[in-house]
């Protein structure tokens, strides 16, 4: 058995086509491990070779209230999206692939809705219950 070299929690999606976004997309994601090996990384029952993948982009997303690292490849011509906790670190185990590009997380319309209906039930909440 291969030794893990690296370890984190994370959520995967392979339905974003685009750069990383705040969607439903992500609400739906597979949750679980990155695991990171010599010649392979894996997410729950995905298995990713790095000899098959030729670049992995890891875009370092500022956003409000959260910042986010997502690893974004494509792996048989399918296009995948790891997202890690800001703190994490992937880099050195990704065998010289990476790329490392510094953003801004942006939204769908979908969050943005979803940000708008939440709020104005807070806000009136907060108005009902207050005064």
């Amino acid at each position: 058995m291969e030794k893990i070299l690296y370890k984190c929690m994370v959520k995967a999606t392979d339905k974003e086509k685009e750069d990383p976004k705040r969607s439903k997309n992500w609400v739906t994601s597979r949750r679980g491990f990155l695991k990171i090996y010599n010649t392979y990384m894996k997410v729950g029952d995905w298995k990713f070779e790095f000899d098959k993948i030729d670049t992995i982009i890891v875009h370092k997303l500022k956003g409000f209230p959260l910042s986010a690292i997502v690893l974004d490849f494509e792996y048989n011509e399918k296009k995948y999206q790891i997202g890690l906790n800001p703190w994490t670190n992937p880099v050195p185990y990704l065998h010289n692939k990476a790329i490392i590009k510094e953003g801004k997380l942006k939204s769908s319309k979908f969050a943005f809705i979803i940000r708008l209906v939440s709020f104005s039930y807070l806000g009136y909440l907060l108005a009902h219950y207050i005064f």
